[in-house]
């Protein structure tokens, strides 16, 4: 194309059309689905007790989720210099996932039980006051095995995937019945306790349970560590996404702890406090594994076969369960609003300190830590956020917005989750040594980042100015990465071809106008 002179890649093809378009064809998908939700719900007084009335809550509902049998149609041109040969298809295709459904029946129970309130109160104890709540839900889930190629002219058995050579549907039935439980602690009017336990239950949905498709790429992989060979190398084709019929519900334990303190007098009256302490413990999560989790994990070899030389040819991913994972953690609060001649002062400051995120690297492996590993699947141990305006008046917003994440740490960094809790084992420097080395800082931990925007916002408000055509029109100007701080470097292969840490932006300082209206 471009050495016969039909197409030119070093002018601007916005000003110049070099009408590539003739190299496209013409594709539509049709994914149709439904959903149908009823719900009914009463709430009031139940019974008197000398604290004052309990309040009780009660709930059904039922859902219908239908994915109707879903297509494809289109046809790619031929290529210049193909003589004509199809690039894909010249003919109209039309093979898909046929009708599947997920229903769901509910009974919700909810009564708030006042123990201590204003009526009774007793020394330390303005309030008590405990909530306790029930959900029973039944779950049928209704598969449609299939047999489907992604791609039209791809149709090479070895790369089609069928749960099953019998028509027909698979029913999946699933109950749960999980219950919730609270507590609210007043010892002053200045200060709140609470704390929760919540269970919970997911069923795995009919993609999950049936939805397979292949011929899904012919791209390569990023350069993986192949654990069982001791080399770095791509891998030719991920030729799909198997659905699972064996797989099982996920079942999930969450706890949370913390105390709110609002001062009812004096300079702080309008300050509030919070801080939370969370503990989520899930067994059963349905995931994908990574590419690099199957090669880790022997018991999924069928996913990654290998050839004469031992070196894996294609790559399939599957819906699992996992055994168990659980995260700990604090999230911190901050909020105070201030009136003055000036005008109004609104300060928010908000964080939240991942202290364990751990799950299993390997399959059946043990639990390993993931927090401080956003590279590798895990999150940042730490991220913060605040925000200052000043309202002036009916019409005049100024405000600065602060955004932070602390340092993490790249991928293959000592205590990666990739070598399984090892504390022998040999380094993947893969994306370290890009970074500036394994045994140096700086390629081991992306420094920390911090980000501040301004912005000013005008609202006009109702006016019979102008015959009203302001009426409801807010104008914002503001200026994003106020200070023009550019993103530290990140040599993870997942952010090429630039490379720089993905939670901050390669436009640097950049100015906005925004302008809206409300009806």
């Amino acid at each position: 194309i471009v050495s016969n002179g039909s197409f030119n890649p070093f002018v601007d093809s916005l000003a110049y059309d070099q009408n590539i378009g003739q190299y496209y064809g013409t594709w539509n998908f049709f994914n149709p689905t439904y959903l149908m939700d009823f719900n009914a719900r009463a709430s009031g007084p139940f019974i008197k007790l000398p604290a004052g009335s309990t309040k009780l809550t009660a709930g059904i509902e039922a859902r219908l989720n239908v994915q109707d049998a879903n297509y494809e149609v289109g046809t790619f041109p031929s290529l210049p210099g193909t003589n004509g040969v199809p690039n894909v298809s010249n003919t109209p295709y039309n093979q898909g996932f046929q009708a599947e459904k997920q229903a769901v029946k509910a009974v919700y129970v909810e009564a708030g039980i006042p123990v201590v309130s204003e009526k009774n109160h007793v020394p330390l104890v303005k309030g008590l006051e405990f909530q306790v709540a029930g959900r029973i839900e039944y779950f049928k889930v209704i598969v449609v095995p299939d047999q489907v190629n992604w791609y039209p002219n791809y149709a090479v058995a070895s790369t089609q995937i069928s749960h099953s050579g019998v028509p027909g549907r698979i029913w999946y039935n699933y109950s749960s019945a999980n219950p919730t439980f609270g507590l609210k602690y007043t010892p002053a009017d200045w200060m709140v306790v609470r704390g929760s336990y919540a269970a919970g239950y997911v069923p795995p949905t009919y993609n999950q349970f049936g939805g397979s498709v292949s011929g899904l790429s012919t791209g390569n992989t990023a350069a993986t560590f192949d654990p069982a060979t001791g080399q770095t190398y791509f891998v030719p084709q991920l030729l799909g996404i198997l659905g699972n019929p064996n797989l099982k519900p996920q079942t999930s334990k969450n706890w949370d702890f913390g105390v709110i303190i609002q001062p009812q007098a004096g300079l702080f009256k309008d300050l509030r406090i919070s801080l939370d302490y969370y503990k989520l413990d899930e067994r059963g999560a349905i995931f994908q594994p990574t590419y690099a989790q199957t090669l880790s994990s022997p018991s999924l070899a069928y996913l990654v076969p290998r050839g004469a030389n031992g070196l894996v040819t294609s790559y399939t991913r599957e819906y699992l369960n996992a055994a168990e994972e659980n995260t700990t953690g604090y999230d911190l609060a901050l909020d105070y609003r201030r009136k003055t001649e000036l005008g109004t002062f609104n300060l928010h400051v908000g964080g939240t300190i991942i202290e364990h995120l751990k799950m299993p690297y390997q399959i059946g492996g043990p639990l390993v830590e993931y927090s401080g590993f956003p590279n590798s699947g895990g999150a940042i141990k730490t991220k913060a956020s605040g925000a200052l305006s000043w309202l002036i008046g009916k019409h005049w917003t100024l405000g600065w917005n602060t955004r932070y994440w602390a340092a993490y740490k790249q991928q293959g960094s000592p205590s990666d989750p990739q070598y399984n809790g090892a504390t022998t084992y040999t380094p993947v420097t893969t994306q370290l040594l890009p970074q500036g080395g394994p045994s140096a800082v700086n390629g081991i931990w992306i420094p920390s980042q911090m980000y501040h925007n301004i912005f000013a916002t005008y609202a006009f408000g109702h006016s019979p100015k102008w015959h009203h055509s302001l009426d409801g029109v807010t104008i914002q100007v503001g200026i994003n990465d106020l200070f023009n701080t550019a993103p530290p470097f990140d040599a993870n292969s997942a952010f090429a071809p630039f490379f720089y840490s993905p939670y901050g932006s390669v436009l640097l300082r950049s100015y906005l106008v925004k302008v809206k209206k409300d009806f």
